[in-house]
């Protein structure tokens, strides 16, 4: 599956991965190398709770976020062509990438250790510790499969420090016609989709997403909805 990234980008990809081959046999050679930089750049759900285990090393992760460039060297095209591919950004792309290694070289090993001891417990049928172990196996799994598909399969944008219309990295204010409401969000790749944030983080592909892309300040937009149709007014990109 082509990761699509352009001509800059693939450009950035090669320097990066030659900084990070050189990093990488440094660290290598010398364990008192400080990694912390790069670990700080990883922000997945759970990183902080992986780092606790015994097969976890801050050079699992550098090694995940050298992966990703090599990924892209390898697997990129550069050719537009009429197929849609999940946009993403070069940073979130690394930090999947990282937490793909780190789900099958941490987490995967820590959950086959857990079945292992639980199997000990005796009699799996009354076993609670063993059930838990393999469902859990199965949650792992699943994410495993859903990271290959999204860092196999997408196309690595760079956000724009402008914006004339809406596209991915611009914060969006936009009004409901009928309520007057405001909402405020950043519009992202769907991987990067955040509600939580402050603004909150919407995904392109989503229905306010799809609604406003390639839209100016001042349009109007139909968001489809589940509970109907709602009309809002495009108040500001920036």
């Amino acid at each position: 599956m082509p990761i699509r990234i352009s001509d800059d980008q693939k450009q950035l990809a090669k320097d990066n991965l030659d900084k990070y081959n050189a990093i990488l046999s440094d660290a290598q050679k010398d364990d008192k190398v400080d990694l912390s930089q790069y670990v700080a750049r990883v922000k997945f759900d759970g990183f902080e709770e992986l780092k606790k285990e015994p097969e976890y090393s801050d050079l699992e992760v550098l090694t995940g976020e050298r992966d990703a460039y090599q990924n892209i060297i390898l697997n990129c095209e550069t050719t537009k062509t009429d197929a849609e591919y999940p946009k993403i950004s070069l940073e979130k792309y690394v930090e999947l990438v990282v937490e793909l290694r780190l789900y099958k070289n941490v987490k995967r090993r820590k959950n086959v250790r857990d079945i292992k001891t639980a199997r000990e417990f005796g009699d799996l049928s009354e076993n609670a510790e063993y059930q838990i172990a393999r469902e859990q196996q199965g949650i792992i799994e699943s994410h495993i499969a859903d990271l290959e598909k999204m860092v196999g399969n997408c196309e690595i944008v760079q956000p724009k420090t402008t914006h004339d219309v809406a596209d991915i990295g611009a914060k969006i204010v936009i009004e409901n016609a009928r309520t007057k409401a405001q909402v405020v969000f950043e519009l992202v790749g769907s991987s990067e989709a955040d509600i939580n944030s402050v603004p909150q983080k919407i995904s392109n592909a989503s229905p306010i997403g799809r609604a406003v892309s390639g839209h100016k300040a001042g349009d109007t937009v139909v968001v489809v909805l589940p509970r109907g149709k709602e009309i809002y007014k495009i108040s500001e990109i920036k």
